[in-house]
């Protein structure tokens, strides 16, 4: 099973605008006695919310997270895991530098599975950036799993059409991707697939699997949703159906869990009109950024929601994230009030090989959202849509079947 431990919460925090903290060796535990009077820092967060002192400062700042982790985490494999840290992070655990890392909006992690349970550990992480709304604006945690594990999981839906625009099946197609790293086969294990709606049965699947050792299997499974419990997301009526995902060893022991929603629709380009489950989908859209003057880039639920919700009542039917992607409570939000959105990632100053890196982990991590039908690759500085083309011709075959690039 996965389990979390949270950094959530307080961390001491201070500026360097010299840029001594790595000269001074900032990272190592004996020498946080020395360093200036810090404050304390929200994750998430952004360090400008934090004191008037820091409203405009930009630049590099340190934050520092003592712990003790619980012996029930022992032999488990670990990941320093981060959703979301504005810009750049150089990650320090126990005075070792683990990795660092570019992009303020897309997740990413780190492999720290010797960590021990038997002695207090020491995190810092070194963020710099140039730009408003600055720091670790994410949830930051530990995600400890077995060592036999689905590494990734996909969701797509089809509608087969008795005549246009009148549906006759809907199909969702979950394909697994399951990783053994042990020195033995995983033999007779069980996937077992549920779609509910209001904790009602709807369908279900099972699957039996084996793994060899070292090695990776890739399961698709088709579940059918049948006429008479058949109903189409759209901005109009979001129904999203739950799906629960669940492994087990040939002992019976769960070792995965994963709860999803589902949306089953169909987006359609037909020349320069867009089509929802067969109907011509009139778009009423804004462009939109979720900042708050108060809160940064990390916007308490209520207010998120508020803002949502008045969106709706004015009838805008669509939104384009511009410039980042959203977090995944807003994501998760818009799939059940019902919003058709264009998600995109700011590209500027990157080069080919860092702006596919970045479109990826947007894509990767989001690309099971039934709210999300396109993808902008569009760069800011790249008037002649070249790098934009040459994207989609390189992703387009592996990506059409998801959404409109």
């Amino acid at each position: 099973m996965r389990f979390k431990f949270d950094f959530n919460g307080l961390w001491h925090f201070q500026i360097d605008p010299d840029d001594l903290g790595v000269d001074q060796e900032w990272y190592l535990r004996e020498n946080y006695q020395y360093i200036e009077e810090k404050f304390e820092a929200p994750v998430p967060g952004c360090w400008e919310t934090i004191d008037p002192e820091l409203a405009d400062y930009k630049g590099t700042g340190w934050y520092f997270k003592e712990f003790l982790l619980p012996h029930e985490f022992e032999r488990k494999k670990v990941n320093l895991c981060f959703d979301g840290v504005n810009y750049a992070i150089d990650v320090y655990l126990d005075g070792e530098l683990l990795g660092s890392h570019e992009g303020g909006f897309t997740p990413f992690s780190f492999d720290v599975t010797s960590i021990s349970v038997e002695e207090p550990h020491y995190l810092v992480l070194k963020v710099h950036n140039d730009m408003n709304f600055s720091g670790i604006h994410r949830g930051v945690y530990l995600e400890f799993y077995d060592w036999i594990y689905m590494e990734e999981y996909q969701i797509t839906t089809e509608i087969d059409w008795k005549q246009e625009a009148v549906p006759r099946l809907g199909k969702i197609v979950v394909k697994t991707y399951f990783r053994n790293t042990m020195k033995w086969d995983l033999e007779q294990a069980t996937l077992l697939l549920k779609i509910t709606h209001d904790k009602a049965l709807i369908s279900m699947q099972k699957r039996d699997f084996n793994v060899q050792h070292e090695n990776s299997r890739l399961l698709t499974t088709t579940i059918q949703i049948p006429k008479d419990s058949l109903h189409l997301w759209s901005p109009e009526e979001p129904y999203l159906y739950d799906l629960t995902l669940q492994v087990k060893n040939n002992e019976g022991v769960m070792f995965e869990l994963i709860e999803e929603q589902v949306g089953i629709r169909e987006f359609k380009q037909k020349e320069e009109e867009l089509f929802l489950n067969g109907q011509k989908f009139e778009m009423n859209g804004v462009a939109q950024q979720f900042e708050h003057l108060d809160f940064g880039l990390s916007l308490p639920k209520e207010i998120l929601i508020k803002k949502l919700k008045s969106l709706k009542s004015d009838g805008i039917n669509t939104i384009r994230l511009i410039h980042h992607p959203a977090d995944q409570f807003s994501l998760n939000m818009m799939d059940r009030l019902g919003f058709a959105v264009v998600e995109e990632i700011g590209l500027v100053d990157k080069s080919k090989e860092e702006s596919q890196q970045l479109i990826k982990d947007m894509i990767m991590r989001d690309r099971n959202h039934p709210c999300i039908f396109s993808w902008n690759l569009q760069r800011d500085d790249d008037p002649l849509r070249s790098f934009n083309l040459e994207i989609q011709n390189k992703w387009y075959s592996d990506f059409k079947e998801i959404k409109i690039v």
